[in-house]
């Protein structure tokens, strides 16, 4: 995060701004991914990367509401945690390998049918 670009941050914590980064207040209480989609909306904004715990992307994944997904394992050990969401059934569409860690990139395969297009 830097100044070069608009960046916003949703939070339970009180808004503030400070140069191009601002951060906006979301009620977890209240169904926060559709609070945070229409902030998203009113700002004309339709690109969205999602860096948060398991919980948070575990709810886009139930909801349908990704198109990618990338994922860096380290081959470092950090201990005990919270487990990763649940990709079971979604199909990889590459794979990295370096010295240090994995990048395993997921697609979404957008299936259309022809009545949507009426």
């Amino acid at each position: 995060m830097n100044d070069e670009i608009p960046t916003l941050i949703f939070t339970e914590k009180p808004p503030k701004k400070c140069g191009k980064i601002s951060w906006i207040q979301l009620d977890y209480g209240d169904d926060p991914i559709k609070q945070l989609l229409l902030e998203l909306y009113k700002r004309n904004l339709q690109t969205l990367l999602v860096e948060g715990g398991a919980k948070m992307h575990q709810s886009f994944l139930k909801a349908g509401l990704w198109d990618e997904i990338h994922i860096e394992t380290s081959t470092q050990y950090a201990g005990e945690g919270i487990a990763a969401p649940d990709l079971s059934g979604i199909a990889v569409s590459s794979q990295e390998i370096t010295e240090f860690d994995t990048g395993v990139n997921y697609r979404k395969i957008q299936t259309f049918h022809s009545s949507a297009l009426l």
